[in-house]
């Protein structure tokens, strides 16, 4: 009685090596994305809670260009996208507006 000869492993082991390559890169992929995500959600929790008024509607003296936002949500916007490696907002701070008389 003969045994049949072993199949050639090479191919699994290839593919084995290929699966772990690829899983590899995923693994990597979902953290530089996790990270990115990770630096997103303080600038949109910063927008969710902005409090913006249109002025159009109150007929104050700008034209239809012009929204309102408040100055400590617009602060804190900026910081939180100053906090991102890979997003660079103005470098510096907002300036108080004269007020119109």
């Amino acid at each position: 009685m003969s045994n049949p000869a072993p199949e050639d492993p090479a191919p699994e082991a290839d593919e084995l090596a290929a699966l772990r390559a690829e899983c590899a890169l995923l693994r990597r992929t979902n953290a530089r994305l996790r990270r990115r995500l990770d630096d997103a959600l303080p600038v949109l929790a910063a927008l969710r809670q902005a409090r913006i008024w249109d002025f159009v509607p109150y007929e104050v003296q700008l034209d239809a260009d012009w929204l309102a936002i408040d100055r400590d949500d617009v602060e804190r916007l900026m910081r939180a996208l100053a906090a991102n490696d890979h997003w660079h907002p103005w470098n510096r701070t907002l300036e108080h507006r004269l007020e119109s008389r």
